[in-house]
């Protein structure tokens, strides 16, 4: 069995070439915090229907989306249930060894003479975990790891002196998508965050945007301060929404019906969102893989994209110190004038006095229910 770690826009092309080329794949995803398997035209929720697995004697490959998430969901022995349905054999011939199908093993005269159909599982993730014993979990026979390098732009008389071997360059730790063209910064305190959000919307126009906070309390503070400064199409996307809905602001952002959703992070790991232009990290996130994960939700099948960063004066050294250990030190400043954040502070500080009441008038309602 092999374990590959490509980048997420690698990994679509190939379940797409997959799916429509071919059928011996078994597709394990993760969606809202459940672990689904696609089989032809069956989806199967394994967190919930481990007894439906069909015969899947016959599948070649596993590919395994998002496998950093997927694999501290071990515990709830889906991958058990799994391999129980690939190796179980004919059972109508349990005597006959040609009939049964056994897990990889190290090749010796005995095995030579057995006839084998491996199950190769091949694992994508922009921050796939190099832990040992969370990688021993998913029963790995003689691993591989496949990572990303890019060829350096070099003048002719340095080409000329380099060796083949030292042609590409190791990109980094964590991957990125290639679409992502440009990754900015603003310099900002708390109370200028707003400002600088509404100049991104409202001067520079940007439009199809994924904002992210670090709470869900952040999330739904801003969305209705966004909300009431009016102008934009803005939704919510929290843990408080029926799955329909949550559906339906998808397509809707999908389709430019929607200019930008706010969410924390738990809500958008894992998500498929179409036609995100612009990542905004209205709060700087803490950890290297949640800053990946973030931008890596735009520049996908081949489309532009480009992320954009909130940063506080305390926030600068751990930020940049942690961008730099991940080999993603190219981040340039997009410096907002004072005038142009200015501008914005009467309608801000309108939405904020009738804020106040908004929420209490929420949870008024609420409680009525």
């Amino acid at each position: 069995m092999e374990m590959r770690m490509l980048s997420d826009i690698t990994m679509e092309m190939m379940l797409s070439r997959h799916h429509h080329e071919d059928e011996n794949v078994i597709h394990i995803t993760m969606e809202m915090r459940m672990i689904r398997l696609h089989h032809g035209d069956d989806v199967i929720d394994i967190t919930m229907e481990m007894r439906m697995l069909s015969d899947l004697t016959m599948e070649m490959r596993m590919v395994i989306d998002e496998a950093d998430r997927i694999m501290e969901d071990i515990k709830q022995e889906w991958l058990s249930c799994v391999e129980t349905a690939v190796y179980k054999g004919n059972e109508q011939d349990l005597l006959s060894t040609l009939s049964q199908r056994t897990p990889s093993q190290v090749l010796t005269v005995g095995s030579a003479n057995k006839p084998e159909m491996p199950l190769q599982k091949l694992l994508f993730s922009a921050t796939l975990s190099q832990n040992p014993e969370k990688l021993q979990q998913l029963n790995l026979f003689q691993p591989k790891l496949f990572t990303s390098v890019v060829t350096p732009h070099r003048t002719s008389n340095e080409a000329e002196t380099e060796t083949e071997a030292h042609m590409t360059e190791f990109i980094g730790k964590y991957t990125t998508p290639t679409e992502l063209t440009v990754k900015y910064f603003v310099a900002c305190t708390v109370a200028e965050k707003p400002l600088v959000l509404l100049y991104c919307l409202h001067t520079l126009k940007f439009r199809h945007i994924l904002c992210f906070t670090n709470s869900v309390e952040a999330t739904h503070r801003l969305y209705h301060l966004i909300k009431l400064i009016g102008g934009i199409e803005v939704r919510e996307f929290s843990s408080s929404l029926h799955g329909v809905k949550r559906s339906q602001i998808l397509r809707k952002f999908a389709a430019g019906k929607v200019d930008i959703i706010i969410c924390s992070d738990a809500m958008a790991r894992g998500m498929d969102i179409e036609n995100v232009k612009y990542v905004v990290s209205y709060d700087t996130p803490s950890y290297i893989k949640t800053y990946i994960h973030r931008i890596g939700r735009t520049a996908r099948a081949g489309k532009v994209g480009t992320a954009l960063t909130l940063l506080q004066k305390k926030e600068f050294y751990h930020f940049k110190k942690m961008v730099r250990e991940a080999g993603k030190e190219n981040i340039k400043e997009l410096k907002v004038e004072k005038k142009a954040k200015k501008a914005f502070v009467p309608v801000l500080e309108e939405a904020l006095s009738r804020l106040p009441d908004v929420l209490k008038g929420e949870k008024k309602h609420s409680g009525q229910k």
